[in-house]
């Protein structure tokens, strides 16, 4: 063990040589594989996702006016980035360019002029090695493929796989924009595979966002929806004309006014008929049993006038009690007291008595008054019952007439709907036919809610490999290597070097020690 920084020191002088041809074998593979490792060119650019029509339902199959758009644009955003990462992008990026743009290595090409004349004879022997390696690369990869550790590839295939092998895409932090980066082995193809990436990703990106629906495919269905609402308006409209309706709802009323109407006439006529039967029964009961002719007076003494006028009275009472009879109940308070009058006129009259001795006769005017009025009641009982027959005819007739209209609005209602419905069908693909135009104009100018920031740019210096980081990484790790290769083989080395190491296994102090040189000298 090396406890001082001397024994260091001493270690590593005396491992110097070891060192020396550690460290430059070390940095010398480092300094050959920067040089023969490919350059690398990277062309950069940048697409902004706005807020634009994709965000809103211009999709004509979509129904309604817009979608709110979603408050987290990262699903959105992220859609995006998988778009440009996809295959069939590469594909057409390779077709477009042909294969062997990619696969062709610029680095080894021998008609390249260096950028200094006196440099030739080095690039050409440069470009010699890497061939070397690329063709040693070429064999273990035949290798491999023999073996069934690797599938082979056409040329095509391997130039779809290095486009998408050599595509960056990232998102920038709390941005909506696309960060977009490829490497290829020379500055025009890293911008030229870049900027026909970024093209054939905007028809990408228009078709995968366009609409479904044809606009001839809205029209068509427009112009049949069009044709059902004419032929079902038609129909209504006959059906209207056909069965005399304007508005149902006002000849629905007028109908119930008149039935109300009727209703009300043909209880009115029940009332008066029921009540002129009940007179025509009353006078009747006041003619039977009385003579056509009446005393008028007696010879024999003096007439009693107040009998007689009593009688009268009793007479008029009773018809006035038959007539309030007829038409009031019993509780009437007229009827009652025509009632009280008629036994106050009957007490009365029992007490008069007969004075007459000779009686003159004649015609009763009361009768013939009371058998005129039976008369007139019986006519105008006739007249009520025909005019309740009349009524309640015309009653029936008016309630099948509400009846049919009821069955009628019931069929209206239903080709109403179907107008209805038939206009909303015609409206929401006029809408949508609408839509699908301006949709479909938008995608043949290409209006979409991607811009492009950053177009490709045409690369200044290689982003790898950094040959001055390399070299000086290099430098390191070469000190490191042999520092290390010094320190193990010190450490298994058994021979003894040093007084310390005598002094330890012999076991006795050294008194002089004389080096190698010193001793040769003295031979």
């Amino acid at each position: 063990m090396h406890n001082s920084l001397r024994d260091m020191l001493y270690l590593v002088f005396r491992h110097k040589v070891k060192i020396a041809s550690v460290f430059v074998a070390v940095f010398g593979l480092v300094v050959l594989f920067t040089y023969i490792m490919q350059e690398v060119y990277r062309s950069e650019a940048k697409l902004l996702i706005r807020l634009g029509r994709e965000n809103l339902s211009v999709d004509p199959t979509v129904n309604g006016p817009t979608l709110y758009p979603s408050r987290d644009r990262v699903n959105e955003v992220n859609s995006e980035v998988s778009i440009l990462k996809s295959r069939a992008i590469a594909e057409k990026v390779v077709d477009k360019l042909g294969n062997a743009i990619f696969l062709e290595k610029p680095d080894e090409a021998v008609n390249i002029e260096p950028p200094v004349a006196s440099m030739a004879g080095a690039q050409q022997d440069l470009r010699k090695v890497r061939r070397e390696v690329r063709e040693a690369e070429e064999a273990g990869h035949g290798i491999m493929v023999a073996l069934d550790l690797k599938t082979p590839l056409t040329p095509r295939e391997q130039a779809v796989k290095a486009v998408m092998e050599n595509l960056d895409v990232s998102v920038e932090a709390k941005t909506d924009i696309i960060a977009v980066t490829f490497d290829a082995p020379s500055r025009p193809l890293a911008q030229s595979a870049l900027d026909a990436l970024l093209q054939f990703y905007l028809e990408e990106h228009i078709r995968v966002h366009s609409a479904q629906a044809t606009p001839e495919f809205f029209e068509t269905q427009t112009e049949d929806l069009r044709k059902a609402l004419e032929t079902r308006e038609q129909r209504l409209d006959s059906f209207r004309r056909e069965n005399g309706i304007t508005t149902i709802e006002r000849q629905k009323e007028v109908l119930l006014n008149q039935i109300s109407g009727l209703e009300e006439q043909l209880s009115n006529a029940q009332a008066e008929g029921m009540a002129s039967e009940k007179r025509v029964n009353a006078l009747e009961g006041s003619l039977s049993g009385r003579s056509k002719t009446l005393e008028l007076s007696r010879t024999t003494g003096v007439t009693n006038y107040a009998a007689d006028a009593l009688k009268e009275k009793l007479l008029d009472l009773r018809l006035r009690e038959t007539d309030l009879a007829a038409r009031y109940p019993e509780t009437h308070r007229p009827l009652i007291d025509v009632r009280t009058q008629i036994k106050e006129a009957e007490a009365t009259l029992k007490k008069e008595k007969e004075t007459h001795t000779e009686v003159t006769t004649g015609v009763d005017e009361t009768y013939q008054q009371v058998q005129l009025a039976l008369v007139n009641e019986r006519a105008q009982s006739v007249a009520l019952k025909a005019q309740q027959a009349s009524i309640s005819e015309e009653l029936e007739k008016q309630r099948g007439q509400l009846q049919k209209l009821a069955s009628q609005e019931i069929e209206l209602q239903t080709l109403v709907r179907e107008v209805t419905l038939a206009e909303k069908d015609y409206e929401q693909y006029r809408d949508s036919l609408q839509r699908a135009r301006i949709s479909s104009a938008l995608d043949v100018d290409k209006v979409s809610n991607v811009s492009v920031v950053q177009p490709a740019t045409l690369p200044m210096d290689p982003v790898k490999p950094n040959k001055i980081l390399n070299i000086f990484l290099g430098v390191f790790l070469a000190l490191f290597a042999a520092l290390t290769f010094a320190f193990v083989f010190d450490y298994f080395d058994d021979s003894v070097n040093t007084p310390q190491q005598v002094e330890r296994w012999v076991g006795v102090p050294v008194l002089v020690t004389v080096s190698e040189k010193e001793f040769k000298a003295c031979i």
